[in-house]
C-alpha cells in the first residue's frame, strides 16, 4: 500500500475515532445531567445525530479501503481464480457506479442546503449534507485504488487484498 493510502487510512481512523469520542462525551454528559441534575441539553440529540452521519460516511471509506465490507464469498470460493478475479472486478465496478450516483445526487442537492437550518442547533444543513459527497468521494477513491490492485492480482491473497492491515 502506498504512503498516501496509508496516510489516508490513518487520517480516517483518527477523525472517525475523534468523532466517536465526541459523541460519547456529549451523550454521557447528557445522561449525567439528566439523571442527577434534572437538566437536559436539547442540542445533544440533534448534534450527535449529525455527527453520526459523518462517522458513517468516513468509516465507510475506511472499511472500503481495508476491503472489509460484508460480502458473500461462498460462490466465488468454488470457482477458478480467473472467475473469482472477474467477479471481484465486476463487484468493484458496481460499487463505483453506485458511488458516482451518490456523489452526483448529493452534489445536486447540496446548494439548496445552504439556506436550511437545523431545528435545535440553528446551524446550516450544508456541512451535514457535505458528508455525503465527501464520504462518497473518499469511498470512490479507495475503491478505484483497490480495483487497480485487483486487476494486477496473481494470487488469492492479492485478489482479496489480504495483508493490508496495519
Amino acid at each position: 500500500m502506498t504512503r498516501a493510502m496509508l496516510g489516508l487510512r490513518k487520517a480516517l481512523e483518527v477523525t472517525t475515532a475523534a468523532l466517536v469520542a465526541l459523541i460519547t462525551v456529549l451523550v454521557t454528559l447528557e445522561v449525567v445531567l439528566r439523571g442527577f441534575f434534572d437538566i437536559s441539553l436539547i442540542v445533544v440529540d440533534e448534534g450527535s445525530r449529525y455527527l453520526m452521519i459523518w462517522i458513517v460516511m468516513l468509516a465507510g471509506a475506511l472499511v472500503a479501503q481495508t476491503d472489509e465490507h460484508i460480502r458473500i464469498e461462498m460462490i466465488p470460493a468454488r470457482t477458478p481464480f480467473a472467475v473469482r478475479k472477474a467477479l471481484r472486478i465486476a463487484s468493484q465496478i458496481l460499487v463505483m457506479l453506485f458511488l458516482v450516483i451518490l456523489i452526483a445526487a448529493s452534489l445536486s442537492i447540496l446548494p439548496g442546503m445552504k439556506g436550511d437550518r437545523t431545528v435545535t442547533l440553528g446551524i446550516s444543513m450544508f456541512p451535514i449534507y457535505l458528508a455525503l459527497p465527501v464520504g462518497g468521494g473518499l469511498m470512490l477513491l479507495v475503491t478505484a485504488w483497490n480495483t487497480w490492485r485487483i486487476l494486477g492480482a496473481r494470487t488469492d491473497d492479492e485478489l482479496m487484498l489480504r495483508g493490508d492491515a496495519p
